[in-house]
């Protein structure tokens, strides 16, 4: 029997918008997409854990009104990390509408800006920024998206990345800790 791909689409495309549980399977993936992308690396918890959790919440009357607003996005249900330090963990996940949890997280971002130093391969001064998103406008302009930049492989030491754009960065805090314990 022959597949009718569009069909598939279609059906895919309506149970993201009207069937609870699939969105509820959809946000434990992008839950495991991003703690890649983290320090934690892994969600602490199972897929069957998760939706026993969000269907005890006040998702299903959350949803229903995501429905009803036309899927406006910002009241969307989402999960937010209570703690933006930690993972998704047990005991640190709370349901939110995306709004909440968007606003929620650019007033963390604000809180979590650290500055960052900018060197010379050679290990030259050269300047300081506010933050990561700050430093990546002024070495790299024409960037999109400066939030997601390899500034942050580069600071956070991930794989093998050293420089950006042939500069070496450090944040500030951890760059006067390692002078100190040099002196």
């Amino acid at each position: 029997m022959k597949r009718n791909r569009d069909k598939e689409i279609a059906v895919a495309k309506y149970r993201r918008k009207y069937d609870p549980l699939f969105v509820a399977k959809l946000m434990y993936a992008k839950h495991k997409e991003r703690a890649k992308d983290f320090t934690y690396k892994k969600v602490g918890y199972s897929r069957e854990y998760f939706i026993d959790w969000i269907f005890e919440q006040d998702y299903l009357s959350m949803f229903s009104l995501w429905v009803l607003s036309g899927h406006n996005k910002k009241m969307k249900p989402s999960v937010d990390r209570i703690d933006a330090t930690k993972g998704y963990e047990v005991g640190n996940i709370q349901l939110l509408t995306w709004e909440y949890n968007n606003i929620k997280g650019r007033s963390e971002n604000k809180v979590q800006s650290k500055p960052v130093l900018q060197f010379t391969k050679k290990g030259n001064f050269i300047a300081e920024y506010r933050s990561v998103q700050e430093a990546s406008r002024a070495v790299a302009p024409h960037l999109k998206n400066h939030a997601k930049t390899k500034l942050y492989l580069v600071l956070n030491k991930k794989k093998h990345y050293n420089t950006f754009y042939g500069y070496k960065f450090e944040y500030k805090e951890g760059y006067h800790e390692r002078m100190d314990s040099n002196s």
